[in-house]
């Protein structure tokens, strides 16, 4: 968990214990409010919102109701005035209640951002900063076998990273993992993209559009090419640790095979699922074919580079 979510959780916790044991008390009901909107407020614009969080934001929000409808109460008369009824069997209930629901949401979100952390990526080790560009291609030889209109081109996205040098680079803001990850790892594994919604407010290393380094005459070039449901940011650590030493590594992302394209005028295409065969001669086939279209992508792209 990130500091402000661990902020979060505890201010939840505490306020409910404060609420319990004072629950007359008008000054400590506009502190706990205050608490709760500050804790909320810094969690979201410095943090942002995540799905893995939603437990303690029900918590926070049923507070959050319950505080405003206290204080509201206790302007009604001329004072705020402590009530000297003893709790009944009913008022035990709800505090046993909320003694017992609000750890248990509390411990729901911590289990959750564990299980899928806003991780930091480790600093590259060469000694070249990165840069990057992305880049739309349009295979003019060659048709789009997946799309219902006849004549359509094969189409591409890539992206290259490339050694810049450390001073070019100071400075400049730095890219953040895009939202075509989290389609990626929705898609493998079946869970609503909307839990890796935070992917993309967590930094790289990468820079968009520094100088390329001159340190060298010429980079050795590798293709990266993600297995089928991916996406080409799927490798970044891999990707900056290689270019940081010095090779150019351009990703190349596949239509209909990889998790989503997103092309530059907004257009994207998601993975299309393979159809069902009779015969496993008939999904070898397919599959060949498959292969021979990416296989093609990547000779294009490499005969593409030098321009």
């Amino acid at each position: 968990m990130r500091i402000l979510e661990w902020v979060l959780v505890l201010v939840t916790v505490a306020a409910t214990v404060l609420m319990l044991v004072f629950p007359k008390r008008r000054a400590i009901t506009v502190g706990i409010l205050t608490a709760l909107v500050l804790s909320v407020l810094l969690h979201g614009l410095i943090n942002s919102f995540r799905v893995q969080m939603i437990p303690t934001y029900i918590v926070t929000l049923v507070l959050f109701i319950t505080l405003i409808i206290q204080l509201m109460k206790s302007y009604r008369g001329d004072r705020y005035v402590q009530s000297v009824r003893r709790p009944n069997r009913l008022s035990r209930i709800k505090m046993t209640l909320i003694s017992i629901l609000v750890p248990a949401f509390s411990a729901g979100s911590i289990i959750l951002t564990w299980l899928l952390p806003a991780f930091t990526m480790p600093e590259p080790t060469g000694t070249f900063a990165i840069g990057t560009f992305s880049q739309h291609l349009v295979d003019e030889s060659r048709e789009e076998t997946k799309t219902p209109e006849a004549g359509d081109k094969r189409e591409l996205m890539i992206n290259v990273w490339y050694p810049v040098d450390q001073k070019a680079a100071q400075g400049l803001p730095l890219e953040h993992y895009p939202s075509e990850l989290g389609e990626a790892i929705s898609l493998v594994f079946g869970i609503p993209s909307q839990v890796f919604s935070y992917l993309d407010t967590i930094p790289t290393h990468v820079a968009q559009g520094a100088e390329m380094s001159a340190d060298q005459s010429k980079y050795p070039v590798l293709l990266f090419s993600p297995g089928i449901r991916s996406a080409r940011f799927q490798s970044m650590t891999m990707i900056e640790e290689l270019v940081s030493h010095g090779y150019i590594v351009v990703g190349i992302d596949h239509p209909y095979t990889s998790a989503q394209v997103t092309f530059p005028d907004g257009r994207a295409v998601s993975y299309q699922a393979d159809p069902e065969f009779a015969t496993s001669a008939e999904l070898y086939q397919y599959n060949v074919e498959g292969i021979g279209i990416r296989a093609d992508d990547a000779s294009f792209v490499l005969n593409t580079l030098t321009q």
